[in-house]
C-alpha cells in the first residue's frame, strides 16, 4: 500500500514538474515575442554632447546638412568615451529648426517588427505655459516627393529637464505599409519659445523574432479607430491568461493547488507593476506642470493657470460631429505644438486645417492673419469664407 502511495506522490510530483516547466518556456517565449527583447539596430545615432546637431531651441535658426563624413567623426568623438554608434545606414541628416531628417543610403523596407527609439531631454527654461508636448516621426516611401500627411507617429515628451527614453512602435500605425520601401524620416521638435530640446541619441530598430504584441496592436488600431495603445496592455493580459491556464492545469492535476489564491496574487502582482508605471507617470506630469506654472502655483493664483484639455481626443471627436467634411478650419494655438496639429490634421481630416501662433501677438494681429488667410483661398476658390470654422 505505501509502495502504491509513494508511486501516486512521484507520478503526481512528475506531471507537476512537467507543467511548471511548460510555463517557464511559456514565460520565456513570452518574453521574446511579446516584447522587444531580441532585436538589431537598422541605424542608431549617439548625439550626445554634440549640440550642433542635437540641441533644439526657438533663439537658434540655424539650418545644417551632416554628410556621412560628418556623422563617422562624431562616432570618432564618442569612441573615446566607448559611445558608438551605427550610422553606416544613414547617408547624410538635415538638421532645421525643429527637425532632423534623416536619409538613408538604400531605402529600408517597412517590418512588421519595426520602432523608434530615442533618448531626450526637455527644458523649460523660462517658466512659459507649456508643461508637456510630443515629437513626431514622419516617413517617406521611396520615389514619393513629400512626406504624407497620415505616414506619421507622435510621442508624448515631459517637460521636465530629464532626460527620458521614448519607444515608438511605428509598424502598429495603419499606415506603415508592410514591404515597401523606406528612403528618409523627419523627426520633428516642439518649436516654442523658452522650451529647449535635446535629443541625446535615435535609433531605428527591426526585432529579430515574430512581434506578436504588435500585430495584435495593429489589428486593434485598424479595425477599432484607436490611434494608441499602452504597449505593456497585450503582454499584461496574455501574461495573466498564461498563469489562469498553468493554474487550472495544475489544480487539475493535484488537488492541493489553491487556484484562488494564485490567481489572486497574479492579479495583485499585474496591478502592483502597473501602478509603479502609472505613479511614475503622474510623477513627471505633476513635475512639468509645476516647471511651466511655479509663479503662479507659489502665488496661489490658480485661475490663471492652464491645466489643459481634459480629454483631447474627445474633444476632437466632438468637433468632428459639429463641423460639415466641406468646410475648413483656423486653429489657434501657441508655439509650435507638434501633437495639437499632428492629431487635428489627422482626425479631422479631409478638412483642410490652417494653425495660427498666436504666442505674444496682440489681437489686431491675429485677426489679420486670419483675414490673409481667407484672402489667400479666395484668389485659389473664390470663396472669401473659405475657412468659416475658428478653434
Amino acid at each position: 500500500m505505501k509502495q502504491v502511495y509513494k508511486n501516486n506522490q512521484a507520478g503526481l510530483l512528475a506531471k507537476e514538474i512537467i507543467v511548471l516547466f511548460i510555463f517557464t518556456v511559456l514565460l520565456a517565449f513570452s518574453i521574446l515575442f511579446l516584447f522587444p527583447a531580441a532585436s538589431e539596430n537598422i541605424f542608431f545615432i549617439n548625439l550626445s554632447g554634440n549640440l550642433d546637431i542635437s540641441n533644439f531651441s526657438s533663439d537658434k535658426k540655424d539650418e545644417k546638412i551632416f554628410e556621412k563624413s560628418d556623422l563617422l567623426q562624431i562616432d570618432e568623438d564618442r569612441l573615446k568615451n566607448k559611445k558608438i554608434s551605427e550610422v553606416g545606414a544613414i547617408d547624410k541628416i538635415f538638421k532645421g529648426q525643429n527637425y532632423l531628417e534623416i536619409f538613408l543610403v538604400s531605402s529600408s523596407a517597412a517590418n512588421p517588427g519595426n520602432y523608434f527609439k530615442l533618448n531626450l531631454n526637455a527644458k523649460n527654461n523660462g517658466g512659459v505655459d507649456f508643461p508637456e508636448g510630443s515629437i513626431n516621426i514622419k516617413w517617406k516611401y521611396e520615389n514619393e516627393k513629400s512626406y504624407a500627411p497620415l505616414n506619421q507617429e507622435n510621442i508624448k515628451i515631459y517637460i521636465d529637464c530629464f532626460s527620458h527614453n521614448y519607444f515608438a512602435a511605428v509598424s502598429e500605425n495603419k499606415n506603415w505599409k508592410l514591404d515597401k520601401e523606406i528612403s528618409s524620416f523627419m523627426i520633428e521638435v516642439p518649436d516654442v519659445e523658452g522650451v529647449n530640446i535635446t535629443i541625446n541619441n535615435v535609433s531605428f530598430n527591426k526585432r529579430a523574432l515574430f512581434p506578436l504584441d504588435s500585430y495584435i496592436n495593429r489589428f486593434f488600431r485598424e479595425n477599432f479607430n484607436i490611434r494608441e495603445i499602452n504597449r505593456f496592455l497585450i503582454p499584461a493580459y496574455i501574461g495573466l491568461l498564461f498563469i489562469l491556464a498553468v493554474t487550472w492545469s495544475l489544480k487539475l492535476i493535484s488537488g492541493k493547488v489553491m487556484t484562488a489564491k494564485i490567481i489572486f496574487g497574479s492579479v495583485l502582482i499585474i496591478l502592483f507593476i502597473f501602478s509603479v508605471y502609472f505613479f511614475k507617470n503622474e510623477i513627471l506630469n505633476v513635475k512639468s506642470y509645476y516647471d511651466s506654472y511655479r509663479k503662479n502655483i507659489l502665488s496661489g493664483d490658480f485661475k490663471n493657470t492652464y491645466l489643459g484639455f481634459y480629454d483631447f481626443e474627445k474633444f476632437i471627436s466632438w468637433a468632428d460631429s459639429k463641423i460639415p467634411e466641406n468646410e475648413n478650419i483656423i486653429v489657434l494655438i501657441r508655439g509650435e505644438q507638434v501633437y495639437i496639429e499632428s492629431e487635428m490634421a489627422y482626425n479631422l481630416y479631409p478638412r483642410d486645417v490652417k494653425f495660427i501662433n498666436i504666442s505674444s501677438k496682440p489681437q489686431e494681429k491675429i485677426i489679420s492673419e486670419i483675414n490673409n488667410i481667407n484672402a489667400e483661398s479666395k484668389v485659389k476658390t473664390g470663396d472669401k469664407n473659405f475657412y468659416k470654422y475658428l478653434i
